[in-house]
Order: structure tokens, then sequence, then C-alpha cells
């Protein structure tokens, strides 16, 4: 993302292994401040339940395993924390799915299996398992469900905790076996868990964006409580080490304190931006009650032409998995969406009361970094990106209940058929301006771009909001805005598209740039939070890499530093327009070499000719703009 001799294999556990092997058979062969804790768990819950326990963690190696060894890290730091008797505690892992050595197919080990093997402190390189399955797809449900199998047949422990590690996709699935390029969809998991039949006394995705209703939907049936994350997960994933000590300490510990244990734990470490939850699935009935009157009065509200209220409340409620530069936004939060659109439509008020009471039962715990002050714990899918012609896809992934899916439809519908671009009107005064759109005008930005021979290339945008009569203004531009500063005389303009707002009044930017380290050169994300009024900003970096389809996947190349280290050469763009193929394209601007020195500057531009205008975007992405002001440099 231990311990003291090697516990044989009953014979019990010889049955399940060969009932594993039958179904294998026909199987295809992401700060430190740590938010608010919401919702509540009782001291019944965290009550010591003298139960034996038994862990389960299927690990799906993928790519974190075959790029950066981070589930043998994991591994390692479970064994070095591990110290249980086995009769009090067993781990039992299923690990495999990534293309290296020990790690093809599935091989399934105990603590004491895992300890032999990593001797060297490299796992997969010993003949040291309980099982092994070489042809087996960890992103088949057959695969999941034999090892559940497996799991169910050991007897003897009284709780049963399940952990499943990887790439996490949200309602799209998770699981990625690299070496058969498959993944594990939500149909397949619900699939693979009936199979066993059993329920677990947790589970817990250490993965990207499960924490979601759709997720919760198809998980609930197997166990009362679930850990997951609103957002991507750091490389690094869980603690481990920390996780082990608790077991080895408290072999019968309560699952709730397990859970709640999992997410302190997890946000002690400030590596990325973090959300993690505990959340009660057993008020899921209570949950989808609510959202579906929720969905039915909303859907009543957009049929009747009040459109852009709602679509306000989605297109501003903290999102997750987001760069709207680049067309992607997995899920909002589902309590922030609650809270603005009672806001902005009053019609729904009695509903979205009884769904903010649903939603505190249902988060029992919950916690996040400064970079997610409005994450409380669950999200729902956002229809940000999601088209007529994309909608089936996700329909075919996931539902939630008849009303909210209803709604949500008809949204998209609407949304996806609107092709009027929003209209902004000059007034006399030259500077400001009223905006109209059909179903409403979703973001008014004011953009400044450079003057280049390729025309106007935008690097940079601030929010407008309108004044007390609905006016939009476009300001005097005095050429100030943020440049990378090497400390050395050297600025170089950054574009940075406006994402959001974060911790209260920060501002969330993103910048495509490229990076070049070490003689590896990577495309990466600036992801940059910025104080408007101190103009002080902190810069994470986030690698990614982009497929011969445009697909795109981060951690490019093992990369885990989320800094700029000094020798870096970072490459800049502005984004400009193609008029041929009508869309936006990327323009070098320059690069420099950081130096220790090196910062985010806020003052006047380097010399040149740069201008500035207004921009405004409806909710399907049509756009509009005022004529341009230019601003010389000298």
């Amino acid at each position: 993302m231990n311990t003291d001799h090697l516990k044989k294999c009953p014979r019990t556990l010889l049955c399940f292994a060969l009932l594993l092997l039958a179904v294998l058979a026909g199987s295809a062969g992401c700060s430190d401040d740590a938010g608010d804790e919401t919702g509540g768990i009782s001291a019944e819950m965290l009550a010591d339940s003298g139960k034996s326990t038994l862990l389960a963690i299927y690990m799906v190696g993928s790519d974190l395993e075959s790029e950066s060894g981070a589930g043998t890290t994991d591994l390692l730091d479970l064994i070095s924390g591990f110290s249980a008797r086995p009769d009090d505690c067993l781990v039992v892992v299923g690990y495999g799915g990534a293309n290296k050595e020990g790690w093809r197919g599935m091989r399934i080990a105990s603590i004491a299996e895992l300890e032999q093997d990593a001797a060297d402190e490299i796992i997969g390189n010993e003949d040291c398992f309980l099982e092994e399955y070489p042809d087996a797809n960890m992103g088949d449900p057959s695969t999941l469900a034999g090892f559940l199998a497996y799991v169910n047949g050991i007897e003897g422990y009284e709780q049963r905790f399940l952990i499943l590690w990887d790439h996490g996709s949200g309602y799209e699935g998770f699981g990625q076996d690299e070496v058969h390029d498959d993944m594990l969809t939500l149909a397949e998991m619900k699939s693979a868990f009936a199979q066993g039949g059993k329920r677990y006394d947790f589970i817990g995705f250490d993965a990207c964006l499960m924490s979601m209703v759709e997720v919760a939907v198809v998980i609930e049936p197997y166990t009362g409580l679930l850990v997951a994350s609103e957002e991507t997960e750091p490389g690094s994933g869980w603690e481990y080490t920390t996780l082990a000590r608790e077991l080895s300490e408290r072999p019968g510990i309560s699952p709730a304190t397990f859970g709640k244990a999992v997410v302190d734990s997890y946000m002690v470490d400030p590596d990325g931006e973090k959300t993690l939850a505990l959340l009660d699935l057993g008020k899921t009935g209570e949950l989808l009650a609510a959202l579906d009157g929720f969905g039915v009065v909303l859907e009543r509200e957009i049929s009747g032409g009040n459109f852009e209220p709602v679509g306000q409340s989605f297109w501003y409620s903290q999102a997750f998995d987001s760069n709207p530069s680049e067309e992607c936004q997995t899920s909002i939060d589902l309590t922030d969406l609650v809270l603005r659109m009672r806001e902005n439509n009053p019609a729904c008020t009695r509903e979205a009361d009884r769904l903010a009471g649903a939603l505190d039962a249902f988060v029992l715990y919950a916690r996040h970094d400064e970079h997610f002050s409005r994450a409380d714990g669950v999200a729902i899918a956002s229809p940000r990106f999601i088209a007529t012609d994309t909608l089936d896809t996700y329909r075919n992934a996931a539902t939630v209940s008849p009303g909210w899916d209803a709604f949500f439809d008809t949204y998209v519908k609407a949304k996806s058929g609107d092709h009027e671009d929003p209209v902004l009107t000059e007034h006399e005064d030259d500077w400001t301006f009223s905006v109209s759109d059909n179903l409403g005008v979703a973001e008014v930005m004011l953009v400044y771009c450079i003057e280049a021979e390729e025309g106007a290339l935008a690097v940079g945008e601030v929010p407008v909001l309108p004044d007390s009569k609905g006016n939009f203004g476009r300001e005097s531009w005095n050429g100030e805005w943020y440049c990378m500063d090497t400390g050395e005389g050297t600025l170089l303009p950054l574009y940075l598209s406006y994402e959001g707002t974060c911790g209260g009044s920060r501002q969330v930017y993103y910048s495509p740039v490229e990076i070049a380290r070490d003689g590896t050169t990577t495309e990466a994300a600036l992801h940059i939070y910025i104080d408007p009024v101190t103009h002080t900003g902190e810069i994470l970096v986030e690698p990614f890499e982009t497929d011969e389809n445009g697909d795109v996947s981060t951690g490019a190349g093992g990369w885990t530093d989320e800094t700029l280290l000094p020798g870096d050469v970072l490459r800049a763009y502005a984004r400009g327009y193609d008029e041929p193929s009508g869309e936006s394209v990327l323009v070098e601007t320059g690069t420099i070499t950081v130096t220790p020195a090196t910062r985010l500057s806020y003052g006047t531009m380097p010399a040149g000719v740069y201008s500035c205008s207004l921009y405004a975007e409806d909710f399907n992405g049509n756009t509009g703009s005022s004529g341009r002001i230019v601003v010389e440099v000298e």
C-alpha cells in the first residue's frame, strides 16, 4: 500500500484448497491537519468482542507492485508489526495480479509463510505459501470467489475481517490484474460474494474512490461495516504496521474499533490528499429510502424548469478524482451536495433534512485532511462529465435507488441536450456584463492570456461572482499573475486552471507540466492550493501516463515524490485553441531548472503582451466570452 512458527494447513483448509482449484480452473487465464470527525460510534460498538479474529487480505498487486513494490512494502509492514498467537488471530493473504516474479496468478499465504518468504525482504521469490494458482486472474470474479471460499473454510475464528487492496475506480470497480488486463466490476464483486454466502464483520477497501453509495449498495449484504476513501489514495495506502500491532495486542478487537484504527492510522502520515471513513452499512436501507425521496423532488424541480439551482449544487459540491481541465470528475460528497441543494432549492428542504439525518447515521466516523474540508465520508457519482452517450455505461456499472436513478438520468439527458452557448451582453459602462443561458450558467471566469502568434494562450483564470444586480465585472488587469520563480531572476508563467476551493477559502488550481528528473521525463499535473489574499501556495506533483487511447493513469514510472526537487527540469504550457480541429491544445511556454530557492510567486508577468476577458460556461461545457482587453508589460 509476523510470527512465531509455521501454522500447518489443517484438513479443512485442504478441502477448500481443492474447491478453490476447481473454481479457478474455470477462470480466464492518494497535509497532516486532519479534519473534523463526523458521525458517532457508540461505546458498545467500541468494546472488545473477546472473540478470535481472522483477517483476510485480497491483494491485487497490479502496477503498484510491479513498478514500486507497494504490495511487498505493506506485507513487510504487516509482518513487522504482528505478534499474536495463531489461535487468537490468523492473517491470510491472497496476493498476485502483478507482472512480476512470484506475483503472476495468485498465491495464498498466512503470516507464517510470508515471514519465511520475507527473510530477504522480497515477497514472492520463495516457495513459501499455502496454495498457488499460477494461471489465476485476480480481476475475475471466480478468483475472488475462490479466495473467499478458502477463507470461509477456515474454522475456529469467531469474527472475520476482509481487506481488498489495489487500485479502485469507484462505481467502475476494483482490482486491476495487470497480467490479464482485467478489473472486477461491482456486479462481479457482488457475484463473488454471493457465491461465498457469508457475511464479514468488517470489509475495507485499501483502494481509491470506493466510499460511494453505489459501492455500499453492492457490499451491504455481506458486511455491517465498511471502511473506504472518497478520494484517491497515495500508493503507500494504509498503515499495516500499526494495524498488525492493534490485532496482536487486542486479538478480540471489535470491528468498529479496528475500523476506527484504520482511519486514524491512515491519517497520521501527511502523504498526499486524504479522506477515509467508517460506514455503518446496517443503515443503508434508510439512506436509500431518503435518497429516493430526495431524487423524486429534484426530478420534479428540473422538469418544472428550475434547472440552474440544481446544476450549480452539483457543480460546486466537494468533488473527488476531479480534474475538470481534463474532463474528469468521478464523484461528489453526498452531504455537501444535500446542503447545497437545500440552500438553492427551498422546495426540497424536507427531503434534504431527512437525507441529512440518514447520512449522519450512516457515517460512523470520518476524517479528512485540509485539502477536503467539505468531505463528510461518503460520495455519489458526479454527473458533470457523464453525457447521454456515456449514461448507459454508468447505469450498467451502478444503480442507487429508483427515485435517485430516474432523477440522475433526467438531469444528464437535459444537460446533454443543451447546445446553446451562454451569451454575454456588455453594458454601457464597458466593463460589466449580464450573462444568460437557456438552462443557466454554471460558472463565470476572468481569463488571463498571453498574446502570441498562435493566438491568445490562456495562462490563468479566477472566478467572478455576480454583483447585487446579477452582473459580472471585467475589471482592469495590470498584468500580475503566478509564475515559477527560480530565485535567480527567471520567471516561468504557469497555466493555472481553476478547479474549485478547499480548506475554507483556498483556491485549487491544476497546471499541466512535464518534468525531467535523473534522465527520466514524465507528464505531470501540479495541484496548487493558493490563498488568494496572501498569494502563498502549496504545490503537489502528480505524475501520470497517457496511453494510445488517451486514457490516463497516475503514478507514472513508480514516481513517489510529491514535490519538485532541485535539479528537476520543469516544462510549462499555456492552453490555446486549434481552429481546424476545434479543440483546445497545450502550447509550450518555456522551461526552468528547479533550484532550492524555486517557488511560486505572484507579481508582474515577464515583459510581453497579455489580455484578459470574461468567460462563461454552462452545465454542458458550452462557452461564451467577452472581447479581450490588451495589457502590455514592459
